[in-house]
């Protein structure tokens, strides 16, 4: 809700629709309303970014509004309004604040600064989600996810990867949230990464404290009885060509992935989430 919010503080201010903005109609000339935040997941980290992320079903699309003034002018991060997650949207909303953390450590635009955000983002994350998903009152965990989702928000300005790529297609294409999207391509998108860029995540499995990050991600979505298998959502392989359509109105993130995301990569991360399973199955 906090993109909406940015969205709305935006256009009091600024004259014509919100699809002239997302669709680059119309620029902001307008500083937005002041924005204080506090956000109820540690997930998005939209707190801490310029960007509001919309659907937009007119056009069938989902995408950004972004402008630095967009950015909220004060974070209030409070573990107390996170206690009552249950553990399913906890596990969730951390995958989606892990993604961005990884992607944005390996990031072929990151530099020294996200980097270190990047993966300060994932130490926070890898002590915090395990601990709330064993005690949900555990308020130290919550702030530490709190952290690691708004560090994350810093950190990716840079551009992140290829589960960002290919997850605005299966959200539109399949109706499934980003969270769900993202946590069955995250582990692919790692592995794949890694087989054709090898060392690649040689920081991130330190930040993790694990020799196979996609391992990790994995087992943590078990722990949270989340299922990374998008066919479990009812994606089929054969979707490809329809979901390959969808992705190719957007083209975000392809060049910042730690390789290019080219058609063919993206159907073989496809093809791999759809079949994915969970490493407790």
């Amino acid at each position: 809700m906090i993109d909406v919010a940015k969205a709305a503080a935006m256009m009091i201010t600024n004259e014509g629709i919100a699809e002239d903005y997302q669709l680059k109609r119309r620029e902001i000339t307008n500083a937005p309303l002041p924005q204080v935040v506090a956000p109820t997941t540690a997930g998005t980290g939209s707190e801490a970014t310029r960007v509001s992320v919309l659907t937009n079903p007119h056009e069938g699309v989902k995408r950004s509004i972004s402008h630095p003034l967009m950015t909220p002018d004060v974070v209030i991060l409070d573990p107390n309004l996170t206690v009552s997650l249950p553990l399913n949207l906890t596990t969730l909303t951390g995958m989606d604040a892990f993604s961005h953390a990884i992607e944005s450590a390996v990031s072929r635009n990151a530099n020294a600064y996200t980097r270190a955000v990047a993966l300060a983002a994932i130490a926070e994350l890898v002590d915090g989600l395990p601990r709330c998903q064993q005690d949900a009152n555990d308020l130290d965990a919550r702030r530490r996810c709190l952290m690691g989702a708004c560090l994350a928000g810093l950190a990716m300005q840079a551009g992140m990867g290829a589960s960002h790529s290919l997850a605005p297609a299966v959200c539109v294409g399949g109706s499934v949230s980003h969270s769900v999207a993202v946590a069955g391509l995250l582990p692919h998108s790692i592995r794949l990464n890694e087989q054709l860029a090898p060392g690649t995540y040689d920081e991130v499995r330190r930040a993790m404290r694990c020799d196979d990050p996609a391992a990790r991600i994995e087992e943590l979505c078990a722990n949270g009885g989340v299922d990374t298998r998008l066919s479990s959502y009812g994606f089929q392989a054969t979707d490809w060509p329809r979901i390959r359509e969808i992705m190719n109105r957007y083209a975000s993130h392809r060049q910042t992935n730690p390789v290019e995301v080219t058609d063919e990569y993206a159907e073989w991360l496809y093809v791999a989430a759809v079949g994915s399973k969970n490493s407790k199955e």
